[in-house]
């Protein structure tokens, strides 16, 4: 990809994500809270994953299992797995 295509991608990115992101903030803080309120640890899980072309990235999302939760079983949950906060 060239640079000028992949500036335009990036700003596209940007221009697509920006506004909703400024319109669901609230429910993100509401969420964020809730992951608190529930249980200790942070309120976001990070991990590196792989993606196109091998290149590593680094993800955020809403924590929704206990910290450790590898550690302490399976990789798959079941219903009612005590690790799901």
């Amino acid at each position: 990809m060239s640079k000028g295509s992949a500036f335009a991608k990036r700003t596209m990115d940007l221009a697509m994500s920006i506004p909703p992101m400024l319109v669901l903030w609230p429910l993100f803080v509401l969420i964020a809270i809730l992951v608190k309120a529930d249980s200790r640890g942070p309120v976001f899980f990070r991990q590196e994953r792989a993606g196109r072309d091998g290149e590593i990235f680094r993800i955020f999302k809403f924590r929704t299992m206990i910290t450790g939760a590898y550690r302490s079983g399976a990789r798959l949950t079941v219903k009612h797995d005590p690790r799901i906060t």
